[in-house]
């Protein structure tokens, strides 16, 4: 029991998963009321109680604006990133409705309730 090739492969091995990346849940934004025109905030993800990455979040009628800063690699100059996400509702069979975001990445637009950060905020659709 426990020889080679049993058990956990090497980390290497596998790809990415959406654990390894920061990401934006709409329907918390949703419960917690973030979601109202005109607001700004900020969003932090920690690990271990330090602050890892944070982001500023401004909504619109039908649109959240996100800016922050990134860089690929250490070696890499950071950049400031500012886009909009745009979003959709679809009504709820008891009344109300759900919101989601549309995928921001070029060619998508698909409806999602999370977007995953890397070069920017977008589904997990495969490239």
């Amino acid at each position: 029991m426990g020889g080679i090739g049993s058990g956990r492969h090497s980390r290497l091995s596998w790809k990415d998963t959406t654990d390894d990346y920061r990401s934006l849940d709409i329907r918390r934004l949703k419960r917690d009321g973030l979601l109202e025109p005109e607001q700004r905030f900020g969003w932090q993800w920690s690990r271990l109680g330090s602050v890892i990455a944070s982001i500023n979040i401004h909504t619109k009628s039908g649109e959240i604006i996100l800016s922050y800063r990134q860089r690929n690699t250490e070696e890499t100059e950071w950049q400031d990133e500012k886009y909009s996400v745009y979003l959709d509702y679809t009504p709820c069979h008891l009344g109300g409705e759900r919101p989601w975001f549309l995928c921001p990445a070029r060619g998508c637009g698909k409806r999602v309730a999370i977007l995953y950060g890397g070069a920017i905020f977008a589904c997990r659709r495969p490239k």
